[in-house]
């Protein structure tokens, strides 16, 4: 009888540390994901439709503007992901077409709003290149100060 329960605690602690062996395992490989993503953590705005979501309240967009800007944010994923997968650009390349890329999907969706909403996406844009590069557009070239 002794033998019997030693051998059933034994089955049982197996299957337990099974478990959670497999448990670990399993989060792993949900924390590896995308390379790219993991050095930069989970961007905010990476989610075309959490993106649009977020401009809807902001900008107040039609359903039409809604879709054509989601239309927008797809595509504008899929080259992000393009391009993060290409090992034949260098670090500096890839983050050169990163920034093309948001400028020109920028840019596009800035024609689908009315001059208010432009006003607000512009105010927008200023406040996160603010809140990313500490006031300085990396997109305008630096001059020197002035002795």
């Amino acid at each position: 009888m002794k033998r019997y329960i030693a051998v059933l605690l034994f089955a049982i602690f197996s299957v337990w540390m099974s478990a959670g062996i497999a448990q670990e395992v399993a989060s792993g490989n949900q924390q590896q994901g995308n390379p790219a993503q993991q050095r930069r953590g989970e961007h905010k705005g990476a989610d075309p439709q959490k993106r649009v979501q977020h401009l809807t309240k902001k900008l107040n967009l039609s359903s039409d503007q809604q879709a054509k800007v989601l239309t927008i944010l797809q595509d504008q994923q899929k080259q992000r992901e393009n391009l993060q997968n290409d090992s034949s650009l260098s670090q500096q390349d890839r983050r050169s077409k990163m920034m093309d890329l948001h400028k020109s999907a920028n840019e596009q969706i800035r024609a689908l709003l009315t001059p208010d909403q432009q006003k607000k996406f512009d105010q927008m844009e200023q406040k996160k290149l603010a809140r990313h590069h500490g006031g300085r557009n990396h997109n305008q070239p630096q001059t020197p100060p002035q002795s």
